[in-house]
C-alpha cells in the first residue's frame, strides 16, 4: 500500500459492502446517507475504508457509519 488517500465519494462510488458491514440495513443507511458526506480511504485505487459524516448543526458532525475492510 504505497498510495493511501482520503477522498469524498459520489453515490456511484459508495462502497456498499463496507457500509453494510457497519449497518446491516440498506434501508436505514438510505435515511441518512443522502444528507451526509461519504469519505473513502483509498489504497492503490481500492476503497478499503469508509466514514459517513452527517452535520447536526454548525458545530456538530455525527459519525453515522464507519468501516474498514477486514483485510486491513
Amino acid at each position: 500500500m504505497d498510495n493511501i488517500q482520503l477522498k469524498d465519494l459520489e453515490p456511484q462510488g459508495w462502497p456498499w459492502h463496507l457500509l453494510l458491514d457497519a449497518d446491516p440495513s440498506r434501508e436505514v443507511i438510505e435515511t441518512y446517507i443522502h444528507q451526509a458526506t461519504v469519505i473513502g480511504l483509498i489504497a492503490d485505487e481500492t476503497v478499503i475504508g469508509v466514514v459517513v459524516l452527517r452535520p447536526r448543526n454548525p458545530a456538530v458532525v455525527e459519525v453515522m457509519n464507519i468501516a474498514i475492510a477486514p483485510s486491513h
